[in-house]
């Protein structure tokens, strides 16, 4: 049985925690030769390699006279017959225990599945592989033997799935793999033979890891890649870093690099070699996870004070309104605009309240199977009157149904758009495109498998700097002046939380001066799903249609504040016999309101007591509410004497209303 220490001696495994060797170490096999025993004879396959615990073997050859030339000798810690193993192609020399020789005979199958089950000993494989290069001898046989082994290597480093380049001890790149050249979009033979290699990662010339390495600038590395870097725990005299490479791609990546030098045999610098992993999916998911931790923290807290900061803005609202409903002609005068001026004020906070409930929350959705096409087409905020601003529509016929709310799905359209208009202050086009996508595990999005709508809102603007784009959904980020900015920088983190509610994603990809493109995945239905619930669905949307009469225009417009907010589709009228006949006229169309919201009081007209009666006289059941400026009419108290199923007072508290409705309407 070979010990644990006993297979820690070897630089490759140095590093792998003493479980994973536990459970290789029985798969091993130990085998021990006398010493002038033949190993590997030339030309048989190579289906293992072998790592020396004792003793010292000798590679050699024949030649054409029949005279034996040693190649090397290899003493314990050393490896040999692992490029044959790599390549698949027949031993390219004789092995021969010098002394008697104790060795670990690792096959194939165990060699591939520890490559595959630890990927950063390619790392270490590549660098051992590599010191092959400088081993040359005088010998003109040997050194043709060891320039078909470079060919082979060759196509080991240019075949790996491992993005690598190799470059000499004057900086001048020997390999660019294929892996590279699709990271890259550069091609090895622009590359090859130059100095180049810094192109393929940074704006201006630079060193890369590997450069410093060659010259022994170990100094240096803090300087270029500053807190980026650790030294290597697996591979000797390396260095591991993680950056983001901004030319890299449509929108830059991230990538996780390690740069080795390459020794000869004697211990001369020949090289190094660097190896890159593109990790930037993976960087964008921890960046999601920590973001989604954050704002639930924030949401949690800010909940609370938003409903209690909403009921104080409700109470204030409602003075005001009974205020301007009692002062006198003369109190008008001197009053009257700057009630109004508290007015508009109380309702631009009530909608930035109502901003923030959506946001730590989500919002109270009210979700139904629709077309995300016919919402986009019809959403008259995209109409942009603005004649700088041209909006262009992608959206395919055959879009899957989702399962949306439509009012917070318009509300995310609407600040992307404005978000876009922003960011184009000289005008320009934004456009809107639509598909159909199945999310797989592989994709790297934060989202559960399966089919979901995508979205993408495209601008040609000023773009977000690499340094914001972690930050751009953070509620109350900004990259406008205080004094200029109009929603608090609340707008996007409104997207975020509405979509996140909706079991969907929202991402960005941008570059500063190259515009931006907002994504947005949404989970579709099954067709048949949506065709199933059509008829189910168009009932539920007429059953929150809710009528509202009120002879005050700014009433109509707090009532339907809060009623939109809450999900519901909502209709006007100034009076009781306006009320009255659209109440009538859809009721004859077969779409009924669901309830109607009607004033107490209008002066000049039919009031909440009249319309009741003409009402039920259509309408039994009809779903009522009385609203009213103050309580001490006996109506508001015995409600459901007069045929109301409810009372409220105006401005109504959003959490009653909710509940009232919600238990009218089921």
């Amino acid at each position: 049985m070979i010990a644990t220490e006993d297979i820690r001696k070897f630089t490759l495994f140095k590093t792998l925690p003493k479980e994973s060797l536990d459970a290789i170490i029985p798969r091993l096999v130990v085998n021990t030769f006398p010493a002038g025993k033949t190993i590997i004879y030339q030309g048989d396959p190579g289906y293992s390699m072998f790592m020396i615990l004792s003793g010292s073997v000798a590679a050699t050859l024949i030649d054409d006279e029949g005279t034996e030339c040693t190649l090397s000798t290899m003493k314990e810690g050393d490896v040999f017959g692992e490029i044959s193993l790599l390549t698949g192609e027949p031993r390219t020399a004789n092995v021969k225990a010098v002394t008697d020789v104790r060795v670990i005979h690792m096959y194939q199958n165990i060699f591939n599945e520890l490559r595959e089950r630890y990927p950063e000993l390619n790392h270490a494989f590549f660098r051992l592989l590599m010191q092959r290069i400088g081993e040359k001898d005088i010998n003109k046989q040997i050194e043709q033997k060891l320039k078909e082994s470079e060919q082979r290597l060759h196509s080991v480093i240019h075949g790996s799935p491992i993005p690598a380049f190799v470059i000499g001890k004057d900086h001048r790149v020997i390999y660019w793999n294929k892996a590279l050249e699709e990271l890259t979009r550069i091609k090895a033979e622009e590359i090859i033979g130059t100095k180049q290699h810094w192109r393929a990662f940074y704006s201006e010339e630079r060193p890369c890891m590997a450069d410093l390495l060659v010259d022994h600038a170990h100094d240096m590395i803090p300087k270029w890649y500053f807190d980026k870097y650790i030294k290597s725990r697996l591979v000797e005299e390396a260095y591991e870093a993680t950056d983001f490479f901004p030319a890299l791609g449509d929108s830059g990546k991230w990538l996780r690099f390690t740069a080795a030098a390459i020794r000869n045999i004697h211990g001369d610098m020949v090289g190094a070699i660097e190896t890159l992993e593109d990790v930037t999916e993976r960087i964008r998911a921890e960046e999601e996870l920590i973001r989604v931790k954050k704002l639930e923290s924030l949401g949690i807290f800010s909940a609370g004070v938003v409903r209690d900061f909403d009921n104080l803005l409700s109470v204030m609202l409602r003075n005001i309104f009974a205020a301007k409903l009692f002062i006198t002609d003369e109190q008008e005068e001197v009053l009257g605009e700057g009630l109004e001026i508290a007015k508009k004020a109380g309702l631009q906070a009530k909608e930035i309240a109502h901003r923030l409930i959506t946001f730590a929350k989500g919002g109270e959705s009210v979700k139904k199977i629709g077309s995300l096409r016919d919402l986009i087409i019809h959403f008259d905020d995209l109409s942009l009157s603005d004649p700088n601003f041209i909006l262009e529509f992608f959206l395919p016929d055959d879009l899957w149904p989702v399962e949306m709310d439509d009012l917070q799905i318009r509300r995310v359209l609407h600040n992307l758009v404005v978000n876009a208009r922003e960011a184009m202050p000289e005008g320009g086009t934004i456009t809107i495109h639509a598909e159909n996508v199945n999310v797989t595990a592989r994709d790297g999005f934060a989202l559960k498998e399966g089919t979901y709508v995508k979205l993408r809102v495209v601008d040609h603007g000023i773009g977000i700097p690499q340094e914001n784009l972690k930050k751009i959904f953070d509620p109350y980020f900004t990259t406008k002046p205080v004094e200029t900015a109009r929603g608090m920088g609340l707008g996007l983190a409104i997207c975020y939380s509405i979509v996140k509610n909706h079991d969907g994603c929202i991402t960005v990809e941008s570059k500063k001066g190259s515009g931006s493109t907002f994504f947005v995945y949404l989970p579709a239905v099954p067709e048949e799903t949506f065709l199933s619930k059509t008829d189910s669905g168009k009932s539920a949307a007429r059953g929150r249609k809710i009528l509202v009469m009120d002879d005050e225009e700014d009433v109509l417009h707090a009532t339907g504040i809060v009623l939109k907010y809450l999900g519901y589709e909502v209709e006007y009228a100034k009076d009781g016999s306006e009320a009255f006949a659209l109440y009538q006229a859809m009721k004859e169309k077969g779409q009924p309101f669901s309830a109607v919201v009607l004033d107490l009081n209008v002066p000049e007209g039919m009031g909440g007591r009249e319309a009741i009666k003409k009402l039920l006289a259509i309408d039994p059941d009809v779903q009522a509410i009385i609203s009213c400026g103050y309580s001490d009419d006996p109506i508001v108290s015995e409600f459901r004497n007069y045929g109301f199923t409810g009372a409220v007072a105006v401005p109504f508290d959003l959490e009653i209303m909710k509940k009232l409705l919600n238990n009218m309407l089921g």
